[in-house]
């Protein structure tokens, strides 16, 4: 059969088809598939030739196909075989139609090519006579010819025919990109098509399974955002979509499975019906449930959050997700530590906010924001609890700083009081002071006398038992002897009378000196407080009116002695 001829019995063959589509109405969607059989389909991928590769892949296409897809199937650039005269024909056959199928698949042959275009002209025709909107792909080996270059004129289509036809090309076993390689992906760039390369069965059907199932598929744009109409461009997002179906049988039949992609977006083909849909970057994720219909949206705007510990680099137009302990950007407030410089201390960020650790002996401004370290002893933050020391003044007195409280120094002459209300003042102290003068000089000069007389008395007394300690051993000796003397047995008594006489002495004066220190002590206890009364030095006294920060007063032992009067 010549080329010519071809072109004839297709146009005849046309006729009967359009008047058989003008009674099936316009509400479907025919899709056609041309299918190579030249010569460029006969060399072998693996153990079998490209085109019986081709058969095989429409074969278990029609058989996964919907049972209501509108399938047209043309073989274009072949011959008869010797036993098939009369069987194939030169026109759609449909996919219902399976005898017919068969038979014209089995019984061509490799002839010479026509030019492609010339191929399609007749099938575009007839759709838009018959107001189908049509989706046609070809599966070519190659190597085709154009009797106009569709790269020179692939911007000139009418718009009603990019709406209402959908063209796209699959390349079998072609590697490299010679001339009629280019013109089939312009061509399938003409209506706004695609065009893929495949080296095997399964690509292939998988391909075309993609291209022809429009009936119950359709191309959706997938897009993550923080924020609504923000997305955000990340191309190591993974995107994964799984199918939400009732069974194990349906994902089987109808050759759902789930998909991954990874990029800024993601336009799958899905088939009509819910998906689950999860993205995930390196700090965030985001999932949702989408559903495709035939006339539903065709774009679908994913949710994102960040992971836990994490949070969005910006309030306004977030792009992506920090950790929480990011040093510039830290927390969900989002400070940036950099810009902190405390002093005597470091930044760091503990996750909420930056926060600043200074050396011994300094504290931060602030404990919800701190941003740098002030001394202990600085009055408007003194202490660990920061109290402002500046808040009262005291006439006669100077208020300061311990590194702990605020503390209350009156001038000499003057000693600090607190009322109930818990005020302070600098009392005058002259008289008590002058009385402190006078017990101190009495119990200085009790000390110092009965401290002398108790010294000296118990020295007499001491040596006293020493002397009688002699005259024990003398009057032993004095009765042991065979002549004992009426002298010095008198001797003997007057020495015994005068040791009694003096230990008396010794006791007396032993006892009053004893008084004496002890009157002494008494005037020592009984005499103000030289710190209370500043008599001699300005002594600071915690202020404890400022202590209302604390969480317990100070205890008197943290105090100095005497600093309350």
């Amino acid at each position: 059969m010549t080329g010519r001829s071809m072109i004839v019995c297709v146009a005849i063959c046309f006729a009967s088809l359009t008047s058989m589509a003008s009674g099936t109405g316009s509400e479907k969607t025919t899709t056609l598939i041309l299918v190579d059989a030249s010569p460029a389909m006969s060399s072998r991928l693996g153990t079998q030739t490209r085109f019986d590769l081709t058969a095989r892949a429409l074969d278990r296409l029609i058989r996964s196909s919907k049972s209501n897809a509108n399938i047209e199937i043309l073989t274009y650039g072949y011959g008869d075989k010797e036993a098939c005269q009369g069987v194939t024909l030169d026109s759609p056959i449909a996919s219902d139609d399976r005898a017919l199928l068969d038979a014209q698949l089995n019984c061509v042959r490799p002839n010479s090519k026509l030019p492609l275009d010339l191929v399609l002209s007749p099938q575009i025709t007839r759709f838009m006579e018959i107001g189908r909107v049509a989706k046609i792909v070809v599966v070519s080996g190659g190597y085709e010819l154009f009797e106009t270059d569709p790269c020179s004129n692939r911007n000139d289509l009418d718009e009603s025919l990019r709406r209402n036809i959908r063209l796209s090309v699959v390349e079998v076993g072609r590697e490299d990109r010679f001339e009629a390689s280019v013109g089939l992906e312009c061509l399938a760039e003409s209506f706004a098509g695609q065009f893929r390369r495949v080296d095997d069965e399964d690509s292939l059907y998988r391909t075309v399974l993609n291209f022809t199932d429009s009936g119950a598929r359709s191309r959706i744009n997938l897009s993550a955002a923080f924020k609504a109409k923000e997305s955000i461009d990340d191309a190591t997002m993974l995107w994964q979509v799984v199918p939400i179906v009732s069974s194990e049988s349906e994902i089987a039949e109808a050759g759902y499975q789930p998909i991954e992609s990874t990029g800024a977006s993601f336009e799958p083909v899905l088939y009509w019906g819910d998906y689950s849909v999860r993205v995930e970057g390196e700090s965030f994720s985001g999932i949702a449930t989408i559903s495709v219909t035939e006339d539903g949206p065709s774009a679908f705007e994913i949710p994102l959050e960040c992971f836990p510990g994490h949070h969005t680099d910006s309030e306004t137009k977030p792009t992506t997700c920090f950790n929480d302990l990011e040093f510039q950007s830290c927390g969900p407030s989002r400070m940036d530590c950099r810009e902190l410089v405390p002093g005597r201390g470091f930044v760091t960020c503990n996750g909420e906010r930056c926060d600043v650790v200074c050396e011994d002996g300094f504290h931060t401004d602030s404990e919800e924001a701190p941003s740098i370290c002030l001394e202990d002893t600085n009055l408007k933050s003194c202490g660990i609890h920061r109290l402002d020391c500046t808040e009262t003044t005291v006439l006669g007195g100077q208020v300061g700083c311990d590194g702990a409280i605020c503390t209350l120094a009156c001038e000499l002459g003057k000693y600090p009081s607190e009322t109930a209300e818990g005020e302070w003042s600098c009392e005058d102290n002259v008289l008590m002071c002058e009385e402190r003068a006078l017990r101190t000089e009495r119990g200085f000069w009790a000390s110092v006398g009965g401290g002398a007389t108790a010294i000296g008395s118990l020295g007499l007394f001491i040596s006293q038992r020493l002397a009688a300690a002699e005259l024990r051993n003398d009057v032993n000796s004095f009765n042991a002897g065979e002549v004992r003397p009426r002298v010095e047995q008198v001797d003997l008594l007057d020495r015994g009378r005068t040791i009694g006489a003096l230990e008396s002495t010794s006791l007396t004066l032993l006892s009053a000196g004893l008084v004496a220190l002890g009157y002494a002590g008494w005037e020592y206890f009984m005499s103000p407080s030289d710190t209370t009364f500043a008599c001699s030095a300005a002594v600071p006294v915690p202020l404890r009116r400022f202590d209302a920060g604390l969480k317990e007063t100070i205890s008197d032992e943290s105090a100095p002695d005497g600093a309350t009067p």
